[in-house]
């Protein structure tokens, strides 16, 4: 046997030579005993070695029938060697390949597209195959080949859409269409590349809208339920490209998408985690998809991603469980777990604005439902006091609100004060929006209740702070700063510290035309420190 191969590959030179110089008979023959010898690997290099490739080339394009089938057959299979593709490209192969695709029969357009394919592994030559223009052939056999043909055809394709012109070269030439119904219908193999084209393609706007009017979005859910991990990896990144778009995300949820992304969640790769968190995280800014996802059970496996995932997944995360708190309030309770909101906190100190916006979010929403105490032991109050000096307006907003929620609790108050809480939301009654500078007094007011609080908020300037928002603030302003003000009252500085920084008149306005509880707790301020003004003045002789 082995004697029999050596005898095949000496005459391999001379059936190549005959390509060139024999008659049409002849280079028929040739031709056609080359595309036998060439299923071994050894007696490929010997053909490209003996300058076969550019006789192979010549022949696609100018060859009779069989002459062109057998010529491509062999191509396809030099082709599936590395160090053979250059040559093909270099002899001109592209274009002849191409028209064999558009114009050949059908065992010719199968060759012909399969060195192709081969081609497309290499990113150098995707620019000339579109520039042949091999798109619409490409089109038209995903839609009307054979197995084989539709499988190749969608896999150049596919490499082709890496490039976004060829994306929209692609979209133009209604390609989405027939490689939706490969999904629908191919075999596996026709499956996968179609999907990975569509995968491509989806980063692209027109063709995401292509995808869900050719009826995309039900067969890319029915490949979540599949087998097989790729399908589920390119049809959830699919899904993912699509729920970018606001007016997909309830077709997404409608088809029946969000229990699998759920279970993806919890069983899938890391990929498929990735992925099925990121359209779950698009999703979820719908109220009917948060109350899905917690139904589904999707709250404990993406809690399981916050807390163990890769920086990615814990981002998106996050995203969901801020969106779910702030939509489903059956799931407060879930979500309010310690170690979930640990979780959270620990993610306030990455230096993303965005992941710091939906940590703060979640910790607002949370402290506005009484689970003060989970927050705080958590170790929450110290980067929400550096959020104070150095977050967006936005951020400070909602550090300002939890901080307020939680100084309602006598024992969080000295934690805030011993983390710097005074001075850093005296410069937001200063300083900040005006949000920012009514809930900062509120949040003061809660801690004046403590006693050395009061001593620290006077002398740090509180009084005058709050003296002035009585004067020039707006009604909630106004209101707040009276309560400060009422609280502080308690303490003989601070009623002497009012009269000091000309309070007394605003105050006096304020009792005459507030509401009935600002009147009341006004009229106590106005009491206090017109005695302990009295009782500092010079006894008369």
């Amino acid at each position: 046997m082995g004697q029999h191969h050596s005898l095949e590959a000496q005459e391999i030179p001379a059936l190549v030579a005959s390509l060139v110089v024999a008659s049409s008979n002849d280079k028929t023959r040739a031709v056609s005993t080359l595309a036998q010898l060439a299923k071994n690997e050894a007696h490929q290099r010997i053909i490209a070695n003996s300058g076969g490739i550019p006789a192979l080339v010549a022949l696609v394009q100018h060859g009779n029938k069989v002459q062109r089938t057998a010529a491509a057959l062999t191509l396809s299979k030099l082709s599936a060697q590395t160090s053979h593709i250059a040559a093909i490209v270099v002899s001109g192969g592209i274009s002849p390949l191409v028209e064999l695709i558009r114009a050949g029969n059908g065992a010719q357009k199968e060759h012909a597209v399969s060195v192709l394919f081969n081609l497309c592994m290499s990113s150098s030559h995707r620019a000339e195959i579109a520039a042949s223009d091999a798109i619409a052939p490409l089109i038209a056999l995903v839609r009307d080949g054979s197995s084989t043909q539709r499988e190749k055809a969608a896999g150049v394709l596919a490499s082709l859409a890496t490039d976004a012109k060829n994306q929209v070269s692609i979209t133009a030439a209604r390609g989405i269409n027939p490689l939706v119904q490969l999904i629908r219908c191919g075999a596996v193999g026709v499956r996968v590349n179609a999907l990975t084209a569509l995968w491509v393609l989806s980063a692209n706007d027109t063709s995401k809208a292509e995808i869900v009017r050719a009826g995309g979005i039900p067969l890319l859910v029915k490949q979540l339920r599949g087998v097989g991990e790729y399908p589920k990896e390119v049809a959830s990144g699919i899904l993912w490209n699509l729920s970018i778009a606001k007016e997909n995300r309830m077709r997404i949820a409608a088809a029946g998408a969000i229990s699998p992304l759920v279970e993806l969640l919890r069983t899938g790769n890391s990929v498929h985690k990735t992925r099925a968190v990121s359209v779950l995280s698009n999703l979820s800014t719908l109220p009917e998809c948060q109350f899905a996802i917690a139904t589904a059970g999707g709250i404990t496996p993406t809690v399981a991603l916050l807390k163990n995932g890769i920086d990615s997944q814990k981002k998106c995360a996050l995203t969901v469980l801020s969106n779910l708190a702030g939509g489903c309030s059956k799931s407060t309770a879930a979500l309010a777990a310690p170690g979930t909101v640990a979780a959270v906190v620990a993610m306030m100190r990455d230096c993303s604005v965005s992941v710091i916006q939906n940590a703060t979010t979640f910790l607002a929403i949370l402290s506005s439902n009484s689970y003060n105490s989970v927050i705080a032991q958590a170790g929450a109050i110290p980067p929400l006091m550096a959020l104070l000096w150095g977050g967006s307006t936005s951020i400070r907003r909602k550090a300002t609100l939890v901080l307020a929620n939680l100084s309602v609790e006598s024992a969080h108050r000295v934690a805030i004060s011993a983390a710097g809480g005074i001075s850093a939301l005296l410069m937001l009654v200063r300083d900040g929006n005006d949000d920012l500078k009514e809930m900062a007094t509120l949040a003061l007011s809660n801690l004046a209740m403590n006693s050395e609080n009061k001593v620290a908020i006077t002398a740090a300037g509180g009084v005058r702070a709050f003296v002035r928002l009585l004067k020039e603030g707006n009604d909630a302003q106004r209101h707040n700063a009276a309560l400060a003000l009422s609280i502080l009252y308690l303490d003989r500085n601070s009623s002497a510290a009012i009269v000091a920084t000309g309070g007394k008149l605003p105050l006096m306005v304020h009792a005459r035309d507030g509401t009935r509880r600002e009147k009341t707790f006004t009229s106590q301020v106005l009491s206090n420190s017109s005695a302990s003004t009295h009782s500092s003045s010079p006894t008369p002789r």
